[in-house]
């Protein structure tokens, strides 16, 4: 991989050219870039190109979006996908100071009996947020939405009433938070999803540039003019703002 920076005391420009890839490893290098991109890691003008073997990035300073108001009625939850976080000292920064503002939003979903009344207990909700983001890699907007629906359903209403119990782990030792947003990401599939007989999972791919859909069957994989043949093309773009 090469990398150049150019600039002045006023702006930055980046260029980064990742070079010597096969088909495959340029197709999974631009995915995984693009898939940065949608997921609102890295700036709507960031240009990604690429050529047969290899990849370039050209940014500028502003290339890193902040933090947007992630408590609107509205959830832009994205298929229960773990947000790829570097394991940086301004990354552990930034997540703390998100938590920190995420922190009263939650502390409102529960009665005022059960909500933290002391400095300690609060640095104790405030942590559980933090780790949720930081280690489990989910999205504090979404996990809101989800702590949201729980607190308005007739089981969990009485059994979930602090944040702390998303890092603790149900009787078959999985954390409620991987339980929570998991049963949520099911509830939000499509109902196109299972239009393709046997599917396993959809998938975003790439050639010549142009973004396309994938699936994997229990039977094998099914490519994008495959699929084409399955959906009408409201289907397709479902399942494609599904997959991304």
């Amino acid at each position: 991989m090469t990398a150049k920076t150019t600039g002045t005391n006023t702006s930055l420009t980046y260029s980064i050219v990742i070079q010597g890839l096969n088909k495959k490893q340029y197709e999974s290098t631009l995915s995984a870039l693009k898939r940065l991109q949608k997921g609102g890691f890295l700036a709507d003008h960031l240009e990604i190109s690429g050529t047969s073997n290899s990849a370039s990035i050209y940014k500028d300073a502003s290339t890193f979006k902040g933090a947007s108001n992630i408590y609107n009625n509205t959830s832009n939850i994205n298929n229960n996908k773990r947000n790829i976080r570097p394991k940086s000292k301004t990354a552990t920064q930034n997540s703390l100071e998100i938590a920190t503002k995420a922190l009263d939003h939650f502390i409102a979903l529960f009665p005022s009996k059960f909500k933290p009344n002391t400095n300690t207990r609060r640095q104790k909700w405030l942590d559980t947020l933090d780790k949720i983001q930081r280690i489990d890699g989910y999205d504090l907007g979404e996990v809101y939405q989800v702590c949201k629906k729980l607190r308005t359903d007739s089981f969990w209403t009485e059994n979930f009433l602090s944040i702390l119990k998303l890092r603790t782990s149900d009787k078959n030792g999985v954390l409620y938070i991987h339980r929570f947003m998991t049963r949520n990401a099911l509830k939000t599939r499509p109902t196109a999803f299972n239009k393709v007989s046997n599917v396993v999972k959809y998938f975003v791919y790439f050639e010549n540039d142009q973004e396309l859909l994938g699936a994997k069957t229990k039977n094998g994989e099914l490519n994008d003019y495959n699929l084409r043949q399955l959906l009408t093309n409201q289907e397709y773009e479902e399942l494609l703002k599904y997959a991304r």
